[in-house]
């Protein structure tokens, strides 16, 4: 098993007795240290302090494996607003929603898209474009994709 790997299997257990849900994982290195970002979120949504438990967990849980061979830094996080959208789940909450999607590979001469998540299957996501279009992008063609934000404007007092 590599180290993602088992660094997800003692998440998933940790996370579990949040009920708590895995939204991303990153492991990248720098010279001899380590940085592990995780992004955990919960049905209600999730605060810092379950944040803070999670990353206490994890550390202690990571140090006693010791899956982490180098000097590492490890930050546990809620997805926030921009939260990431990766899989068909997340997508599934999302129907009918505004979503910008980049694509690894160009789809149709195009590498952005900007539309409605419109339906979802095994396969990926279809997004209806301005111009009334539907396109349908793979899921392994899917580089980053996230929730279009809308803010309510604030009135001038």
């Amino acid at each position: 098993m590599d180290t993602l790997e088992q660094i997800k299997h003692i998440l998933q257990t940790i996370l579990g007795e949040h009920n708590a849900e895995l939204v991303d994982i990153t492991l990248s290195r720098t010279n001899n240290k380590a940085y592990l970002r995780i992004l955990v979120d919960k049905q209600s949504g999730i605060n810092i302090d379950e944040c803070s438990r999670v990353n206490r967990e994890l550390g202690d849980a990571l140090d006693s494996d010791n899956a982490i061979q180098e000097s590492y830094t490890l930050e546990v996080s809620s997805p926030g607003l921009d939260r990431p959208l990766k899989n068909r789940r997340d997508f599934e909450k999302i129907i009918g929603e505004q979503i910008d999607l980049f694509t690894r590979d160009s789809v149709e001469d195009k590498p952005f898209f900007q539309g409605t998540a419109e339906a979802v299957d095994d396969e990926g996501v279809s997004i209806k474009l301005k111009d009334s279009r539907t396109v349908k992008i793979l899921f392994n063609n899917i580089s980053k994709a996230n929730l279009i934000i809308k803010m309510q404007g604030r009135s001038k007092l």
